[in-house]
């Protein structure tokens, strides 16, 4: 839903892409995307969820900074 949405995008790190569970069972095995669980209390309702950051595929030599 959008407040959940909403949930994620205000509690991801800066700098960072956060997806819902949901989202990532229905991507993970589609496109290939490295993804870390991070499970955080909401700041508006007090409840936990589990979300996935999206992780950058860094080749070696590469210098852009993760």
């Amino acid at each position: 839903t959008v407040n959940h949405a909403s949930r994620l995008e205000s509690d991801a790190q800066p700098q960072t892409i956060q997806i819902s569970e949901k989202t990532y069972r229905n991507v993970h095995k589609k496109i290939s995307v490295n993804c870390a669980l991070r499970k955080f209390t909401s700041k508006k309702d007090q409840k936990e969820y589990s979300a996935y950051v999206i992780q950058p595929n860094i080749e070696p030599g590469d210098r852009r900074s993760a």
